[in-house]
């Protein structure tokens, strides 16, 4: 055993700062503690029956009767293993001793713990659909609830995959709107000219959107000409009684920063960030469980590898270790979600191939932090594409490839088409598209996702790769203008 130095910029922590010092449960042996809180303001003794841990440390096997002493003084928080046999891992490492900073994830028995600032915990509203306990998540759900009784436009902004579309659903239902919900994809050419011409119409496509919510999303993708028809359409969106409701990758201020048009338009608009997953890592669990609900009761199983990979070990190290998805905190102090929630459900996705193969998951590459550049938000190689609206072919520069042999891949291609057409902010489930492939077979939710993924990834490989999206409620195809879904019939053809 080692004495650990202090954080350094390569030990993973928050940007939070600190209040009291604090660790929240993210796994345990049994649900009952998860997410429970223990502040520390002094100096106490863990181990199995001792008061310092929830009660079903009484049947934690790995943790010794004096385990580890937590002790917060002269504002330092420090780890002191007390002799315990399964020792204390920091961020992955075991220690003799170590000063704990804010994001650092400690091990103790079958413990697992992330340190966190010690905040009053308010009961997160049980009808949001956003999922998480942390306190970046409680207040963003608090700042939704708060602006959604406001009639003004509101933008949106926070990093890629960090749940920017789900934030404004919630608002759009929040707000109890009497008109529908309809997005405006701004990397979309013409789009906005197009949503100018409809909201002339007292009949047109956007009659339906009249007193809801019209989300202009990826305005920070909008083309120049495009931004300057924004503010007509924030005027006769509002005679409409329509609340606006802007996406952005880019903070209000680096917007504006960047164009004076954009100045423009966010005046008297309410901004809402959403948090990125560093900033609220212990939703990780709860994250993982609600994509791998679905699976059924196999999906333990698959996360016993997939986590053994994220902490570089081997599955045999964690035989005796409860395998609930919760395992999967272990990682946080060694992985990087450069894409936020988006890419940590990738992950998982991956998951499901290898299994579906037979892979050894130990070969899957798993994002290094230190590799990242914390600056840029990686992008994935996006050629431009023609897809068929029936399915039958997808085309990338002069290269043609033919799906009218391979039906389930056809059904499920026409099927995303017709989403994205109709309804292109939405995904379409996973047993929907398995249900379009293979109609009338009945498989295990686990394997039928494990197909999905095979056959999302074909369409990846033959040239959608960034084309084709998974989030946690299925896979959409990305509208875009690198994407021209054509009528074999009739050519290019515009969304209706």
């Amino acid at each position: 055993m080692t004495i650990s130095p202090p954080p350094t910029p390569e030990r993973p922590v928050s940007e939070r700062p600190p209040f009291r010092h604090s660790v929240v449960v993210l796994h345990a042996p049994t649900e009952a503690s998860l997410g429970a809180r223990i502040v520390v303001d002094r100096a106490i003794e863990v181990g199995r029956g001792l008061p310092g841990l929830p009660d079903d440390a009484a049947s934690d096997r790995l943790l010794s009767r004096r385990h580890a002493r937590l002790s917060a003084d002269k504002g330092l928080f420090e780890v002191e293993d007390l002799g315990s046999t399964n020792g204390v891992l920091v961020n992955g490492e075991r220690v003799a001793r170590a000063v704990l900073a804010a994001g650092d994830v400690l091990e103790i028995g079958e413990f697992a713990f992330i340190v966190d600032p010690a905040v009053p915990r308010r009961t997160r509203p049980s009808h949001t659909r956003i999922v998480g306990t942390s306190e970046a998540i409680t207040s963003h759900v608090d700042a939704l609830e708060a602006v959604a009784k406001l009639d003004k436009p509101v933008i949106v902004h926070g990093p890629a995959g960090a749940g920017k579309s789900l934030a404004a659903e919630e608002l759009h239902l929040l707000s109890r709107r009497k008109g529908a919900l309809v997005v405006a994809p701004c990397d979309r050419p013409g789009e906005i000219s197009r949503v100018l011409a409809e909201l002339l119409r007292d009949d047109g496509s956007l009659a339906e959107c009249f007193g809801g919510t019209l989300v202009v999303d990826s305005i920070d993708r909008a083309s120049r000409d495009d931004v300057r028809k924004i503010p007509s359409v924030l005027g006769l969106s509002r005679e409409r009684g329509i609340r606006v409701v802007v996406c952005s990758r880019q903070s209000p201020m680096d917007l504006a920063s960047d164009l004076d048009d954009y100045a423009q338009i966010l005046q008297g608009v309410v901004p809402i960030e959403v948090p990125p997953l560093e900033a609220r890592r212990e939703d990780i669990p709860l994250l993982v469980r609600h994509f791998l609900a679905p699976l059924g009761a196999s999906a333990p199983d698959l996360t016993r590898d997939f986590v053994a990979k994220l902490v570089r070990g081997s599955s045999t190290e964690l035989d005796d270790v409860p395998m609930d998805q919760q395992v999967l905190a272990r990682a946080m102090g060694k992985t990087a979600y450069p894409d936020n929630v988006r890419g940590l459900f990738a992950q998982l996705d991956a998951c499901l191939g290898y299994v579906a193969i037979g892979g050894d998951m130990t070969e899957m590459v798993v994002a290094d932090p230190d590799d990242d550049d914390e600056d840029e938000t990686p992008k994935v190689a996006m050629r431009p594409a023609k897809i068929a609206r029936d399915g039958t072919y997808v085309q990338v520069e002069r290269e043609r490839v033919h799906l009218r042999g391979r039906r389930a891949l056809r059904s499920m291609v026409a099927l995303l088409v017709d989403a994205a057409l109709a309804t292109p902010w939405e995904a379409v489930p996973v047993a929907d598209l398995f249900g379009c492939g293979w109609p009338g077979e009945a498989a295990d939710p686990l394997a039928s996702a494990a197909r999905v993924y095979l056959a999302m990834s074909t369409l990846r490989r033959v040239g959608l790769e960034g084309h084709v999206e998974r989030t946690q409620r299925g896979y959409r195809l990305v509208r875009s203008a690198d994407l021209d879904i054509v009528d074999p019939k009739l050519g290019p053809r515009e969304p209706e």
